[in-house]
């Protein structure tokens, strides 16, 4: 459980960083796509920058069905294992 809050915390500080989104709003509504901020650029930047900070490869198609914070945390996770 540690270690998926661990990732989740991760998730939501590249979330933030990248779509310019405060993390008490992303995590009031974490269906990503619902964010002004997201696209296609900055989904790419995330998937970029997750791989390099937990060392794992997603599947484009796995990262693009992941629609909210905590999907892509469990994928992220997944990926580590």
């Amino acid at each position: 459980m540690a270690e998926t809050q661990s990732v989740t915390d991760g998730v939501l500080d590249i979330l933030e960083d990248v779509l310019e989104i405060p993390r008490a709003d992303l995590q009031a509504h974490p269906t990503l796509r619902d964010h002004e901020n997201w696209d296609s650029m900055g989904a790419l930047e995330i998937l970029s920058q997750v791989e390099s900070r937990y060392g794992v490869q997603l599947d484009l198609r796995e990262f693009n069905s992941a629609k909210t914070v905590d999907e892509l945390a469990a994928a992220v996770s997944a990926g580590m294992k």
